[in-house]
């Protein structure tokens, strides 16, 4: 189901400016397979990889120039990436947008009709706070919004004032790698 937003000419967009990607997930079984195709042909550099257990999650993040790349590789058992594969098989989990002031970005796209995973925003791993807007309302694509905040910040906006260290992010570094994706 779609947003009854309209896009037509002269519409004024719902967020102001254009929000820059920070990554794109992609959902493997196996990294080191990925990591043969953006590391060792692509020349892409890897981080270390980043074992996620409340997600039951290996997460390895990927830079090159202008790009950034976040590998989600379920461990063995139960986890929300693992079914998203099961559904839908391995390729695109999610696109990741900075955003300046996620309360208001989460309440706009509600307002317009936007199915949200989070209705607030968590405390991500290192100091952020993120959230997630359901795919099934955005053309099949998982949208990560993220904002830049220190821990002070975030437990002084009614968070978790834990510094990001919250375990029940899932991506190692921007949060969470939840839902099946439909």
């Amino acid at each position: 189901m779609q947003p009854a937003h309209s896009h037509s000419e002269g519409n004024t967009p719902i967020l102001p400016g254009v929000p820059p990607v920070d990554h794109v997930a992609i959902a493997v079984r196996d990294t080191a397979d990925a990591l043969r195709l953006y590391v060792d042909v692509l020349g892409m550099s890897a981080e270390p990889a980043e074992i996620v257990p409340s997600e039951n999650l290996r997460v390895t993040f990927l830079n090159g120039p202008n790009t950034r790349l976040e590998i989600l590789e379920p461990l063995p058992g139960d986890s929300a990436v693992a079914r998203f594969l099961d559904k839908r098989g391995e390729g695109l989990h999610h696109v990741c947008f900075v955003v300046s002031n996620i309360v208001d970005t989460l309440g706009a796209l509600s307002e317009a009709g936007y199915q949200l995973v989070d209705q607030q925003p968590r405390p991500g791993r290192h100091g952020e706070i993120l959230a997630f807007v359901h795919p099934k309302s955005t053309n099949g694509v998982m949208i990560e919004l993220y904002e830049r905040r220190s821990a002070a910040q975030w437990g002084a906006a009614g968070g978790s004032a834990n510094g990001g260290t919250d375990e029940s992010s899932g991506s190692a570094d921007r949060g969470p790698a939840t839902g099946d994706g439909g």
